[in-house]
């Protein structure tokens, strides 16, 4: 499973800030980092001989995505490539100002120092835009969707370049050697210079600054600076022509309008107000907080890969005042009252509330951004476009069963029947009980993760299980919150699996079958 870093001082922390700072594993072994090998893309080895013979190794396609030209659109329209001839006697001038240019200005390096020089890939475009909303406290909605409209962008964009074409010519390093030199401060290395279409990285950096500047204007400096370093490692590359550039970064940035405009139709207006008045056995803001209900209409949202938020909607939760109700608030108050020190590592880890990087970043970056680093750039922005657009389709069905079935949650019936001065381990978040946020966006990522990296499954579905448990630890959930939030995550993530031509894994035991908490029983000892 995936290793608590820090997680001494993390606790601390979050005991008194309700919140998970993002973090780099999870909650118990350390998963191994994927291996690479010397292969890269086709239309780019003899760069990758030259990066092997440095001692670099070069990016590795995931292996489970058709040919990238090839690939599915998330939109109405798909952008069409372009046609791209380089005159390379008429831009040597270009080239060398602006060679001469980036030697004598400072790198766009990140003085914040988050954005590194070497990569301006989709890893880290996603990487900057969930710091971003960690920082801003973006509720998970929220995180999910920016993510989903980022992911798109750098898959379209992907697929975009691959369909362009770019006639043949002498590339800047066999017109002139000294084009190819290395300038101090920049690092060109393993940038990928497909010999007959337009390098995917400034298309996709194009993209996905388009569409994060647009859904986060204030921030734009930052996502600015990151394309910037995109711009310039095709500049110290030696591989491209200015007019290759331009021409890229200028479709990139019509693949990122063009999913503006198709995602800024999902229904998901600013909403501010309050929830109407609760019945019994409705919910009711809750002790700690007792905030207004976030977001009651984020169910109508439309999703990405689902026909609408209801599709899976759950069977309905047992009754409040049933028998079977009130043993699931009994096991909540038992379970919850009696943590052991591990126990409550793990469930503060998860609780990502307030000011993280929420369970959608932290699936998208903690966990998939380093799986995928050794990955190509193409095979990077598919991976992430089908996990990010699960995560928001997530938070639609998600939300559509929460504020459907508009269940109380355990604090109020444990403080009303059972103890009137309990209170959970961790602060209650302000929306009804069912299903499980946390079981549905982890068990949905993890069904894609496994797919999209085999090799990891397992560690991934033991962490989705160990998330979805810990809700119940923490007095928040009830067990049939966890187990419907699980088959909701299974059913979402499978959607966004067939669009990229895909299935879930049949090899692994699912995440259900790994919880401890499958039935009012404290404890079935389901993953002994």
């Amino acid at each position: 499973m995936l290793k608590v870093a820090r997680v001494a001082a993390a606790g601390m922390v979050l005991a008194l800030l309700f919140s998970a700072c993002s973090t780099t594993g999870s909650a118990d072994k350390e998963l191994s980092k994927p291996a690479t090998s010397d292969s890269a893309i086709d239309a780019a080895s003899s760069q990758a001989a030259e990066v092997t013979a440095a001692g670099q190794q070069p990016a590795e396609p995931l292996g489970v995505f058709s040919p990238v030209a090839e690939r599915w659109s998330y939109l109405p329209a798909a952008v069409a490539g372009v046609t791209v001839s380089p005159d390379p006697q008429a831009e040597v001038a270009a080239l060398e100002q602006l060679r001469e240019e980036l030697a004598t200005r400072p790198p766009a390096s990140g003085a914040d120092g988050y954005t590194r020089v070497s990569e301006a890939t989709p890893t880290r475009f996603m990487d900057l835009l969930i710091d971003v909303g960690r920082r801003r406290s973006l509720n998970p909605l929220r995180m999910s969707r920016f993510a989903a409209m980022l992911g798109v962008a750098g898959h379209e964009a992907v697929v975009a370049a691959a369909q362009s074409s770019v006639a043949p010519a002498k590339t800047p390093a066999q017109t002139d050697k000294a084009l190819a030199k290395p300038i101090p401060g920049t690092d060109g290395w393993g940038v990928e210079l497909p010999a007959t279409s337009l390098p995917p990285e400034i298309v996709a950096a194009a993209a996905m600054q388009t569409v994060a500047c647009s859904a986060l204007p204030v921030e734009c400096p930052r996502f600015e600076q990151l394309g910037q370093v995109a711009r310039d490692r095709l500049i110290a590359s030696g591989g491209v022509w200015p007019s290759q550039i331009d021409a890229g970064w200028n479709l990139g940035v019509s693949v990122g309008t063009a999913t503006l405009a198709y995602a800024n139709q999902d229904g998901a207006a600013p909403w501010t107000g309050d929830s109407a008045g609760a019945q019994d056995g409705s919910w009711v803001p809750t002790p700690g907080m007792f905030a207004p209900a976030l977001e009651p209409g984020a169910g109508s949202w439309r999703p990405w890969n689902l026909i609408s938020g209801s599709q899976f909607r759950p069977p309905a939760p047992p009754q409040p005042g049933s028998a079977e109700f009130r043993a699931a608030a009994e096991q909540v108050l038992k379970v919850g009252s009696n943590l052991t020190d591990r126990q409550l590592r793990i469930v503060r880890f998860w609780d990502m509330g307030p000011g993280s990087s929420t369970p959608p970043g932290y699936w998208l970056t903690d966990v998939a951004d380093e799986a995928l680093r050794t990955t190509d750039v193409a095979d990077q922005a598919s991976a992430l476009a089908v996990l990010s657009t699960a995560m928001f389709d997530a938070s639609v069905a998600i939300w559509d069963s929460k504020y459907t079935y508009d269940l109380v949650r355990p604090v109020t019936v444990i403080r009303k029947d059972l103890s009137p001065q309990w209170l959970p381990t961790l602060l209650t978040p302000p929306f009804p009980a069912y299903v499980s946020g946390h079981a549905g966006y982890s068990t949905a990522a993890a069904v894609v993760l496994a797919q999209l990296i085999p090799k990891r499954g397992e560690e991934f579905y033991d962490s989705a299980a160990e998330a979805t448990d810990s809700r119940v630890r923490g007095g928040i959930h009830y067990f049939f919150d966890a187990t419907g939030g699980v088959t909701l995550g299974e059913s979402v993530a499978a959607s966004s699996l067939q669009r990229a031509g895909l299935a879930p894994s049949e090899k692994l035991k699912t995440v259900g079958e790994r919880l401890e908490f499958q039935s009012a029983d404290v404890g079935t000892q389901a993953r002994s």
